[in-house]
């Protein structure tokens, strides 16, 4: 069996969609909102963020999604989450182009 993805939610999420997530991979839960003060990442810290928890996919809503965020994926890396893109004829529009 393969391993299971790793998300890092950024942003709030909850109900159903969150309850979705949960079912499809491991989800560490950390929304901007409910930090005192306020936390939002900017693209290297987002990046370390990403890589200290290992995650393969990642749900932001204010956190800088540029530069590093986007081009250090490890070859591995990039290989799973094409793996992994969404099958959903709806969801074609919102894949990546790598």
């Amino acid at each position: 069996m393969a391993d299971r993805p790793k998300a890092l939610v950024t942003a709030p999420f909850r109900g159903e969609g969150l309850d979705k997530l949960e079912q499809l991979a491991d989800v560490v839960y950390d929304p901007w909102i409910e930090q005192q003060p306020l936390r939002i990442y900017n693209s290297a810290q987002l990046a370390e963020r990403i890589e200290g928890e290992g995650a393969n996919v990642v749900v932001v809503e204010s956190d800088s999604v540029k530069g590093p965020v986007l081009l250090p994926w490890r070859p591995e890396q990039r290989r799973r989450r094409r793996r992994h893109r969404p099958r959903h004829p709806r969801a074609a529009g919102a894949r990546s182009q790598c």
